[in-house]
């Protein structure tokens, strides 16, 4: 099946909207600004989806010229938006079952794998200095209460 890349782009963008919406419901209710970074990630998440939402709108507006190709096939690429989705959504879920750091470093690793990144020294690099700089930030920086999980 074959649809117009806008209207692809569109409809993944407002689904990352609601995600967004309902990540910074739920992180509103985190204790001592632990909800602070899950909703700063998903305001980016929103705005980043309205600007892709208004980029689509102007592609709608102008005429296909001839020869131009401007569909995408649904096929399992296509849905990597919505697998990005599923997996926003079971960080959210984890980090009340195994702790922020926990689920963080989780999430990392699922991601990167799930993107396409297959360098483990990377991920590892990646994993060595985002936890320790997000432990950091929140607990000893802003003395935020995250939720306590498995490692913290």
């Amino acid at each position: 099946m074959k649809i117009r890349q806008e209207w692809h782009a569109i409809a993944s963008s407002l689904l990352f909207i609601a995600l967004a919406a309902y990540v910074i419901q739920v992180s509103a209710s985190l204790p001592s600004l632990g909800g602070m970074m899950p909703s700063f990630a998903a305001g980016g998440i929103a705005l980043f989806s309205a600007i892709r939402i208004v980029e689509a709108l102007r592609g709608l507006r102008k005429p296909l010229r001839e020869g131009e190709d401007r569909f995408v096939s649904v096929s399992p690429a296509s849905l990597r938006p919505m697998g990005m989705l599923a997996l926003s959504l079971a960080y959210v879920g984890l980090i009340f079952v195994t702790g922020f750091f926990s689920a963080s470093l989780i999430f990392l690793v699922a991601a990167s794998l799930f993107l396409g990144v297959r360098n483990w020294l990377a991920i590892a690099l990646t994993a060595a200095i985002l936890i320790p700089a997000m432990y950091a930030f929140f607990i000893l920086f802003l003395n935020a209460r995250l939720p306590a999980g498995l490692l913290i």
